[in-house]
């Protein structure tokens, strides 16, 4: 009669320590809900933007050309060494405005995640320089 009790005891302590694992717990679920909630805002609006900027007269990439966003001029890039750029956005829609020293400045319309190919133009070529000293 003891050994049954035994067996019995063992059994209702395994379904007992069975049951409390998997019965989630409230710290379990406020963790999932953040998680899930990390997710979805990563995910939200994630435009991604790349492009080159060349000149437009030889068509040779422009390092270190500047591309920012028209609504907020705090977010923004340069170009690399091969003339490209990448930004990553919240906004689906907008402008970007490209500028680099001695070029005109372009505004470009985007609308979603692409590519963009940007030709800038020379403001003023100087023909002749006069040092007087």
């Amino acid at each position: 009669m003891k050994n049954k009790n035994a067996n019995f005891n063992g059994l209702k302590n395994i379904q007992t320590q069975t049951l409390i694992m998997h019965k989630p717990t409230t710290q379990f679920k406020f963790v999932l809900v953040i998680a899930c909630w990390c997710i979805a805002f990563q995910l939200h609006a994630q435009t991604i933007i790349t492009g080159v900027v060349r000149d437009s007269s030889t068509n040779e990439t422009l390092i270190g050309a500047n591309v920012r966003l028209v609504s907020d001029p705090s977010v923004g890039t340069s170009t690399d060494l091969d003339g490209a750029f990448t930004l990553s956005l919240q906004a689906s829609s907008g402008a970007l405005k490209i500028s680099f020293v001695g070029y005109n400045e372009q505004t470009i319309s985007f609308n979603g995640s692409g590519t963009l190919n940007v030709l800038l133009s020379s403001e003023h070529i100087l023909e002749e320089i006069v040092v007087v000293g």
